[in-house]
């Protein structure tokens, strides 16, 4: 019987999935704790609930879940962050026709060849339909569990140090007391140590629950995208994981066909999400995202 609550980040694709596991991941790696970021697959298996019954490592991430895996799992604490889809789409189109790599003979691969043959408006319309596959997840998500802490990207995007802290607090992995001098006489040689035995593959860690919020941001401050993508935050690269980072960017590159397209195959969608008041929306009407409502 699992006794220990294991904290969780539950990341959608295009939704700062890579940078909130780089974050945990370095965290981890700094307390000296195991983290792991499952993605369907036949090394970690094709069901998260199975996999998390087997596991032990007290922080986890999970690419894409799905809310039927989720009600199967028990003391747990995690976070959950979704982004306006329509902003969604257009970044997985261009990272689909330009930044990702995926293997030949496979359902992705195929996408990605057919959208480097197509002009932009066609290779739009194509990733609509083809990232159902991350937008019904999110459509059928319980936006009302109470051990999930629900965040938007734009939120997290745009305060990233107040929200690390807020993650991190909530997953109960932040240490919110004063660093003083003499905890970080003490410290510093820990975090130092675990960061050499992970390289030794995880032997003689000397671990540590909860991180001081000076060594957290830290690390967000070395991956802020500033850093990442080597220019400022709005300025386009489109050949780029890190392509703009930009909400709203939706408005650039869709038309009033792929306006349509969506509300056809998402209906209620944007309502739910927090995104636009009902389904009336257009190219030129502009809403204020406010929470999800579940």
């Amino acid at each position: 019987m699992r006794t220990k609550i294991q904290a969780i980040f539950f990341l959608r694709h295009k939704c700062a999935s890579m940078w909130l596991s780089a974050i945990a991941e370095r965290a981890c790696a700094m307390l000296g704790i195991p983290y792991v970021y499952f993605y369907k697959s036949t090394r970690w298996g094709w069901n998260f609930a199975d996999f998390y019954q087997k596991t032990d490592h007290p922080v986890l991430g999970c690419a894409n879940p799905e809310i039927d895996e989720v009600r199967q799992l028990q003391n747990f604490r995690g976070v959950h962050v979704v982004r306006d889809p329509r902003d969604l789409i257009v970044s997985a189109y261009f990272s689909h026709r330009y930044s990702h790599w995926f293997k030949p003979g496979t359902e992705e691969y195929a996408h990605q060849e057919r959208l480097r043959r197509v002009p932009k408006e066609e290779g739009i319309r194509l990733e609509i339909e083809f990232s159902e596959r991350y937008l019904r997840p999110i459509a059928d998500w319980d936006f009302s569990m109470p051990h999930v802490l629900e965040l938007k990207f734009e939120e997290v995007t745009a305060r990233p140090y107040e929200s690390i802290l807020q993650i991190f607090a909530f997953l109960g992995l932040l240490d919110e007391d004063d660093w003083t001098w003499w905890r970080q006489l003490i410290d510093t040689p820990r975090f130092v140590w675990n960061r050499v035995a992970r390289r030794w593959g995880g032997w003689g860690r000397w671990p540590r629950r909860t991180i001081p919020a000076e060594k957290l941001l830290g690390i967000v401050y070395e991956l802020q995208f500033e850093r990442l993508a080597r220019r400022s935050r709005g300025q386009e690269d489109p050949k780029s994981h890190y392509r703009k980072g930009q909400p709203g960017d939706w408005r650039n590159h869709f038309t009033e066909e792929h306006v349509a397209l969506f509300k056809e195959r998402y209906p209620g969608l944007l309502v739910k999400l927090g995104y636009e008041p009902d389904d009336n929306w257009s190219l030129t009407a502009r809403a204020v995202p406010s929470e999800c409502t579940g």
